[in-house]
């Protein structure tokens, strides 16, 4: 297994990754909490072929990654290991790389996404509870329809390689 991203929890850790290494689009994305002495608590299988982030989100825990064939994955765990909500964003080609806490109970996922048909660069900010805030951008769009009301996120900032 690779091990991708960890973040701790009361009396423990998140640990999550996938069953081949980074950049491979095939495989099983995977967490697991263990506690400070190491041992298993519980593994969850996700959907999608890696998980690469993973950072507290309100009471649970948000996981980004993709799914084949090249779609970004966002999964909200509980402490217990519930998949309370995953949404495979199928109509962007792309993955999302990494996922950080803000200084609020906000937290930032980054990656990249194809869906325009050129690579852009994505920073997304989810909000535990709320609502999407409007913005000019397609990807927003599908992701703002896909999570649905467990998870609200906005665009803050998109690039578009030069």
């Amino acid at each position: 297994r690779s091990l991708f991203a960890i973040t701790a929890m009361d009396d423990g850790y998140l640990i999550v990754g996938g069953t081949h290494p980074y950049g491979y689009s095939e495989g099983e994305a995977w967490a697991l909490r263990v506690s400070d002495d190491g041992d298993l608590i519980w593994e969850e299988k996700l959907q999608g072929y890696a998980a690469y982030g993973v950072a507290p989100y309100g009471e649970h825990y948000m996981v980004a990654g993709a799914t084949g064939p090249g779609n970004p994955l966002i999964a909200v765990l509980g402490s217990d290991g519930t998949v309370i909500d995953s949404k495979r964003l199928l109509d962007a080609e792309g993955r999302f790389t990494a996922v950080k806490p803000l200084s609020d109970t906000r937290v930032a996922a980054g990656g990249w996404s194809r869906h325009t048909g050129e690579v852009e660069g994505w920073l997304l900010i989810f909000e535990p509870e709320g609502r999407p805030q409007p913005a000019e951008s397609p990807g927003f769009g599908i992701l703002a329809a896909a999570l649905g009301s467990t998870a609200a996120a906005f665009l803050v900032y998109r690039q578009k390689r030069v």
